[in-house]
């Protein structure tokens, strides 16, 4: 399901939200404050106790996703980012929201991103 106002890609398995961007990018107009309502009606809704944010093929997100997340992580939210590229990495140790903010790699996430460190 794609939500017509924030744009994003929304999954629910039982209390796990599963959240990301259409078509592998960001969008150029990312509206911080609705996504803020979107997603936290969204964890309301679902008595969601994680939320995994898929930023698979993602170089740079908005910095008012990452504000957005951290509020909900401040809420009690487990969020998780799934499979952030190396410059994301970099931004969320600089920020240190690596400590509030879970990070997961699938398998073929880590093979594309050591891959293109490679070249």
């Amino acid at each position: 399901m794609v939500d017509s106002e924030s744009g994003l890609v929304i999954h629910e398995d039982g209390r796990t939200v599963f959240v990301g961007f259409p078509d592998q990018s960001a969008p150029p107009h990312f509206n911080a404050q609705s996504c803020r309502r979107f997603l936290t009606t969204l964890v309301e809704e679902n008595d969601a106790h994680v939320l995994k944010f898929d930023l698979t093929g993602i170089h740079l997100a908005p910095s008012g996703l990452l504000a957005v997340l951290r509020a909900l992580e401040q809420r009690g939210v487990d969020v998780r980012l799934i499979n952030p590229s190396a410059a994301m990495r970099d931004i969320l140790a600089i920020s240190r929201l690596d400590q509030h903010l879970g990070v997961e790699e699938t398998d073929a996430a880590a093979s594309t991103d050591s891959e293109s460190s490679d070249r």
